[in-house]
């Protein structure tokens, strides 16, 4: 309850707080004029930055999708569906998955580009599977890792952004026995 308390003090008194206050500055300037425009001006950046919070799941794109795979190298030749997206954030953690519907083609040309890779690692045990660097995780290089386990042949991205900023942890997962792929990314 503390937590909630103190979320809803910094997200919303606060910024509705200096707004009202340099509201009220602007216009004991008197520039009523002016004052109006800051108030429309700062309330839609307030009202946007809001709703792009509240409705981040809802306003994810196909476009957003196709830029984080391209990130890890993967296209998407063929027509493709969003199945489900989902984002959670807590204070310092982030977690991010969405699964795709995508084409037998696409499915066999990411199966190939994975097997095709030269540290891919053939029938991991998904169980004992741990890629995640724990010594120098926050400067660490761009490093990828191509395996496959029971059900799905895997993608792993892991890059350390600089001390004190969370490393950039994502996989993609082409599941074996469907036309899906699932996107995963990790900010611990």
């Amino acid at each position: 309850m503390l937590l909630f308390i103190l979320l809803f003090f910094v997200f919303v008194i606060i910024p509705v707080g200096l707004g009202i206050a340099i509201y009220k500055l602007i216009m004991r300037s008197g520039s009523r004029r002016n004052g109006t425009i800051f108030a429309v001006i700062y309330g839609l950046i307030l009202t946007i930055t809001a709703v792009s919070i509240i409705f981040e799941d809802e306003l994810f794109t196909k476009g957003d999708a196709l830029e984080l795979l391209r990130e890890q190298r993967i296209e998407l030749a063929d027509g493709f569906s969003i199945v489900e997206n989902h984002s959670m954030s807590g204070i310092g953690d982030y977690y991010h998955t969405f699964t795709l519907q995508i084409s037998e083609k696409d499915k066999f040309k990411i199966i190939e580009d994975i097997k095709l890779s030269d540290n891919f690692i053939p029938f991991v045990d998904s169980a004992t599977t741990d890629f995640y660097p724990t010594e120098d995780r926050y400067e660490e290089k761009r490093t990828e890792y191509n395996y496959e386990t029971e059900y799905q042949y895997i993608r792993e991205y892991f890059q350390g952004n600089g001390q004190g900023y969370a490393p950039t942890h994502r996989k993609i997962k082409v599941q074996k026995k469907t036309n899906e792929i699932v996107f995963e990314e990790m900010v611990e």
